[in-house]
């Protein structure tokens, strides 16, 4: 079988994978062979335990990687264990506890386990590799390559002055405690399938001073199977590593502190991605930036008070996430599931921040939320209230085709019709529209064929103070495919202190495709209280036919705007026929 290889082990089978097993503390146990296939499967590294009373110097090799697999189809075998104790510990050498390589159609072994206790000083300057072996074929490498092993470090840095003595009764011997953690773990850019474990026994709180997370590792917290429900697995990591291209998984009913520090405003730059599963919360300091990596928010983040979302970076927020804040170590303002609420949300140098799995409406709260440098927010349904946004030139909030798919919504398409909403899809009948003109709060219909464009989606803006658009707020209905009609717009309603901008605001209907025909546009309202300077342009078009003929296109939309402050002679309504 081919080998999932978190801890130690090398399989052949692509499916069937086994348990990881050993300790990052104290590591013992011989590396697992790998599965013989059709050929002889690798053997696994061994184990060593090295002791010295006072000093060991490495220049040289230590060797425990698993060998590879021979023949058709054998897995590799996994890395072994090394442990090393000693009073001081130095040299610029290579510690290899690398899984082996497969062959055929075989899978990798994983990394092994190693670890060094030094209780005086510590000034390594090696390597460690604990890389994990790969498929045997070219097309196989990674998809069937084993996980990273994993290399620890425990020693003290503190000056001797400040150093704790412990004594051991048994023996009568006194010892330093050791105040310094260190976890390595590092794929070497082979993007495995499967996530290194991080285990001790039956271990429910670890504690790193430093954690490293390189070369696309994934790595996850071994949660013992006889907890309940309600216990929970902790783990604190004081200062996190990484170069952006590893991945942490945070399971249901674990949680994790990631450079906090109790009572203090600092921030974090984060080394990896983020897998949050629902259950599961990271406390974060107040100011988190994440940078070129791909997070994934099912479930809590807490402490977070500013979030910068930049650099390529892609954030998935789920319905099931959840925010809060920590004041004398009490969690406080707990959102309910599907509600973001933070004080400042900066989306920026094309960062992007999209809202999916969305069961019932999202409900996204900041005191300034701001969109620019080719930044994005995407959403299916739900709510936006904040102090001021800025959605800058090249921002955009996109509801495009996230409403009701084809052939279904109250205005859905028949035949090849387009979609109906604010205006009447090609083809369809005047009773077809529905929804409020001044309120608008429902999703556009998908076009007719089961190729049709889904309607656009709803949002709705509460903004108390100002909102300044110059790039694009869009819930167009998507074009059909094949042949098929186009679905409609969906809603943007906005209510706002004050307005500002020349962006665009579209609620546009999709275009048909084929013999289908256009959906119809939308429906837009904006109710403004104060100050209206907003010049750009509002939106809400009939999609084209399939042919290009606009005599066939949709129906427009309605865009409504009333600007209270002015009264009811400056009410608004404007039709917008492509």
């Amino acid at each position: 079988m081919r080998c999932r290889a978190w801890g130690y082990g090398g399989c052949s089978d692509p499916i069937n994978t086994p348990e990881p097993y050993g300790s990052i503390f104290d590591p013992y146990l011989l590396g697992s062979g790998g599965g013989n296939g059709g050929g002889v499967g690798g053997s696994g590294g061994g184990s060593l335990l090295w002791v010295t009373s006072h000093y060991f110097e490495l220049h040289g090799l230590l060797a425990l990687q698993g060998t590879d697999g021979k023949g058709g189809n054998a897995g590799g075998g996994s890395g072994g264990s090394l442990l090393i104790k000693s009073l001081n510990f130095t040299g610029h050498g290579v510690i290899d506890i690398a899984g082996g390589n497969a062959s055929g159609n075989g899978g990798g072994g994983s990394g092994g386990r190693a670890a060094i206790h030094c209780e005086w000083r510590y000034s390594f300057g090696g390597t460690f590799i604990n890389q994990p072996g790969q498929g045997g074929t070219a097309d196989k490498r990674e998809s069937h390559a084993g996980a990273a092993g994993t290399s620890f470090v425990k020693n003290n840095l503190r000056p001797l002055e400040y150093r704790i003595v412990k004594y051991m009764k048994g023996s009568s011997i006194k010892y330093f405690e050791v105040d310094h953690r260190y976890i390595h773990i590092d794929c070497k850019m082979i993007a495995s399938p499967v996530a290194t474990m991080i285990m001790e026994n039956n271990t429910r709180l670890f504690e790193f001073n430093e954690t490293e997370v390189n070369g696309k590792a994934r790595i996850l917290f071994y949660h013992p199977p006889e907890l309940t429900a309600t216990d929970m697995v902790t783990v604190i990591i004081h200062r996190f590593y990484g170069d952006r291209t590893g991945q942490v998984h945070v399971r249901s009913n674990q949680l994790i502190y990631v450079e906090y520090i109790e009572s203090e405003s600092n921030r974090t730059e984060a080394p990896v991605s983020y897998i949050i599963d629902a259950g599961a919360e990271v406390v974060f300091p107040t100011e988190v930036h994440m940078q070129g990596i791909n997070t994934t928010l099912a479930g809590q983040i807490t402490g977070v008070h500013h979030l910068y979302i930049q650099d390529g970076c892609e954030l998935v927020t789920e319905s099931t996430s959840q925010t809060a804040q920590l004041v004398d170590e009490k969690t406080v303002e707990l959102t309910e599931p599907g509600n973001f609420r933070l004080p400042t949300i900066n989306i920026m140098l094309e960062g992007i921040l999209p809202i999916r799995k969305i069961e019932t409406d999202f409900t996204i709260s900041a005191a300034f939320l701001q969109l620019k440098y080719e930044e994005s927010i995407y959403m299916n349904h739900g709510f936006v209230e904040a102090g001021e946004i800025d959605i800058e030139t090249t921002g955009e909030f996109s509801l495009e085709g996230r409403g009701h798919p084809a052939m279904q919504g109250p205005g859905a398409g028949a035949g090849l019709n387009g979609g109906s909403y604010g205006g009447v899809g090609y083809g369809g009948n005047d009773d077809l529209a529905y929804g409020s003109l001044f309120t608008p709060k429902d999703l556009g219909s998908g076009g007719g064929g089961s190729t049709g464009g889904a309607g656009g989606g709803f949002v709705n803006f509460t903004v108390g103070r100002r909102f300044h658009i110059d790039g694009i707020i869009d819930a167009y209905g998507l074009a059909a495919s094949g042949n098929g009609g186009g679905g409609s717009g969906g809603s943007v309603l906005i209510k706002a202190y004050n307005m500002s901008g020349n962006g665009v605001i579209d609620v546009s209907g999709g275009k048909g495709s084929g013999s289908g025909g256009g959906g119809s546009g939308g429906r837009l309202a904006a109710h403004i209280d104060s100050t209206n300077e907003y010049g750009g342009a509002y939106k809400g078009m009939g999609g084209v036919h399939g042919n290009g003929d606009l005599n066939h296109a949709g129906g427009p939309g309605t865009i409504y705007k009333y600007e209270s402050s002015r009264g009811p002679t400056y009410r608004e309504l404007k039709y917008n026929p492509r």
